[in-house]
């Protein structure tokens, strides 16, 4: 499992911010020292291989066994199976994986993958790809979430 964000120490937390500003804005001298350089100009694939190399040195990096984890603001969230049911009138929302190529810019298909390994197997013959998740709910579900929240503010504003 992913370390959690918030189990690191604040000096961590530090060095990975410290990390983060070098890696786009730092400019290496020949003594090893950097400084800044606030107009650097970024290769997306550069910097991404950096950030992922910085977020291993901390343990930050997901690994396999946490496709499909939630994320929340204080890091990997766990649940129960009762957490996870969603109520019978909406379906679950689905995972899906896209190719996205930081040297064009741009996906690299219009396929979406059902699942990571599947992704994986055709990222790995290509170049500077990285596989995005996407989680989406069925049009259904969203258009009766919202309907659902109207209601609720009408009712709201009937009460008052």
């Amino acid at each position: 499992m992913t370390k959690n964000p918030a189990e690191l120490s604040r000096d961590e937390l530090l060095a990975v911010v410290t990390g983060v500003v070098q890696i786009l804005y730092g400019n290496e001298q020949e003594d090893g020292s950097c400084t800044y350089a606030p107009d650097s100009v970024w290769s997306g694939a550069d910097v991404c291989e950096s950030l992922a190399a910085l977020l291993e040195q901390f343990g930050l990096v997901p690994g396999p066994e946490d496709d499909g984890t939630v994320i929340g603001p204080d890091g990997p969230v766990d649940h129960t199976e009762d957490d996870a049911e969603a109520p019978p009138d909406i379906p679950p929302p689905t995972q899906r994986y896209v190719l996205f190529d930081f040297d064009i810019d741009r996906l690299v298909t219009t396929d979406a993958y059902t699942n990571y390994d599947e992704a994986s197997a055709v990222a790995a013959a290509l170049d500077n790809v990285i596989i995005v998740p996407l989680r989406f709910m069925a049009w259904e579900a969203m258009e009766a979430t919202e309907a659902d929240e109207e209601e609720e503010e009408e009712e709201e504003e009937q009460s008052h």
